[in-house]
């Protein structure tokens, strides 16, 4: 039993932490994948448990951890393409290791939960699961692997101490709520006076993020006309169209700092997702003051709530109203007293009050607990 953090180890298994390089989320020329959510989670998760003296082992299949140096944090990889091989990995790795229990952040491989699942098992100590599951994202990669994360998602359910849901509402009692995870640049953006002329896209440009419904909405829409740019800002430019109207910006490869500061100075963050899992750049724009127009999916809804008016404004996907909502832009400028209390809202999102609900749940399920 663990009376005090330094005296915590844990077994943390995630899938990959993304690119990062000084600190900073920062695109590689050349790549298409923009970080994610999942990616962003873990590792401001893993880094927080750091500070507090908590020592942790890392397991992923992401080669690039091999340049982390994280106080109190070993990374073992097993290779980018490893996914099937990652439960042989870990279980050799850590079969001599001693945990107090396992934490495994679930995204779209179903072996990374089984393998969590497995080790919690033979080292018989408690399990606990952070899911972020898009179904309509898995079915993209064929039946045979949607398949295998339905089983994985009904194991893990069964045998999990906890399951932490970043969404709202979920009725199974194993599922505790414990929001998303924003990193601290945004919290640390200066709200500002909201006199810029642009709508914002932050993400990667893929058919799940919707951006080529932006890009048409916004050349039907009054604002080109207006002076009011919009910006698109990711990765994997080839799938935008090869000529876009002068009015609208690409920009690739920028630090979370930059983008921050284009978030705080956008009338509006548009994220008109097909489809999505919970949308970690809401929460980035609603911690820097500025409000969102989004797609009335019930993963939005249930994952940003009990927001000010004017905060969160949701358009139908299905009816390609999103034309209307942007003519209608100058409803959401907000005036400056407006967005602090929207900051003042998002705060729970911060980094500190996310960590030390997870701390909580640790010592809840800690080993001889």
């Amino acid at each position: 039993m663990c009376y005090n953090l330094a005296d915590m180890r844990i077994l943390r298994i995630v899938g990959s932490f993304g690119f990062i390089l000084n600190n900073d989320w920062l695109q590689p020329e050349g790549s298409n994948n923009y970080i994610g959510g999942t990616q962003i989670q873990s590792f401001l998760l893993t880094q927080k448990m750091s500070d507090e003296g908590v020592e942790q082992d890392v397991f992923t299949r992401d080669a690039r951890v091999n340049n982390f140096l994280i106080k109190n944090v070993k990374f073992y990889s097993c290779g980018i393409r490893g996914d099937y091989l990652f439960p042989i990995y870990s279980i050799i790795y850590s079969f001599k290791k001693k945990y107090d229990f396992i934490h495994v952040h679930v995204g779209i491989s179903p072996f990374i939960p089984i393998t969590g699942l497995i080790l919690s098992k033979i080292k018989r100590i408690p399990l606990i699961c952070t899911v972020n599951l898009s179904w309509e994202r898995i079915q993209g990669y064929g039946l045979i692997h949607t398949y295998l994360c339905r089983i994985s998602e009904r194991l893990v359910l069964k045998n999990a101490s906890a399951v932490v849901s970043l969404m709202s509402g979920n009725s199974n009692k194993k599922y505790i709520y414990i929001p998303d995870i924003i990193e601290d640049t945004f919290f640390k953006t200066k709200i500002v006076n909201n006199r810029s002329k642009y709508i914002l896209f932050v993400g990667r440009f893929v058919y799940q993020k919707g951006v080529d419904i932006l890009v048409k909405s916004y050349e039907k829409s009054n604002l080109s006309s207006r002076g009011i740019s919009l910006i698109l800002v990711g990765s994997n430019r080839n799938y935008l169209p090869k000529k876009l109207t002068s009015n609208v910006v690409v920009y690739e490869h920028l630090s979370r700092k930059r983008v921050a500061k284009l978030m705080s100075n956008a009338i509006a963050l548009v994220l008109p997702s097909r489809f999505e899992e919970r949308g970690t750049v809401v929460g980035e724009s609603l911690a820097v003051g500025t409000p969102v127009i989004l797609s009335d999916l019930e993963n939005l809804h249930s994952a940003y709530f009990n927001f000010p008016k004017k905060s969160i404004n949701f358009f139908n996907l299905e009816q390609f109203n999103l034309t209307r909502v942007l003519n209608n832009i100058d409803r959401l400028i907000l005036k400056i007293n407006e967005r602090k209390k929207m900051r003042l809202y998002a705060n729970k999102f911060n980094a500190d009050q996310v960590s030390n609900a997870y701390m909580n749940l640790y010592k809840k399920y800690e080993k001889g607990n």
